[in-house]
């Protein structure tokens, strides 16, 4: 969980890109994930399916990243870390 934390140090750096997290969890489980993982982004929680469909997330979880327009600029779903070690 540790990659959560540290994409929120990298994005800090950067005024003009957001993070998103979006799962299909319930609420009640992000203060423990939060907890564990040190993320400080926002959680979209609880998606329905068509609405992962709508930002072309096919896993959750999923960290979405927006440029300074809105823009979905990249995203990564499933072993997080593993994608942030390569990118």
């Amino acid at each position: 969980m540790a990659e959560a934390k540290r994409l929120g140090e990298m994005l800090k750096k950067s005024d003009k890109l957001t993070v998103i997290g979006a799962t299909t969890a319930p609420q009640a489980q992000l203060p423990r994930f939060r907890q564990v993982s040190g993320a400080t982004f926002p959680i979209l929680y609880g998606l329905s399916e068509s609405t992962l469909d709508a930002y072309g997330i096919r896993y959750s979880p999923a960290l979405v990243v927006l440029g300074p327009d809105g823009s979905v600029i990249g995203r990564t779903e499933g072993d997080i870390a593993k994608a942030l070690d390569e990118g």
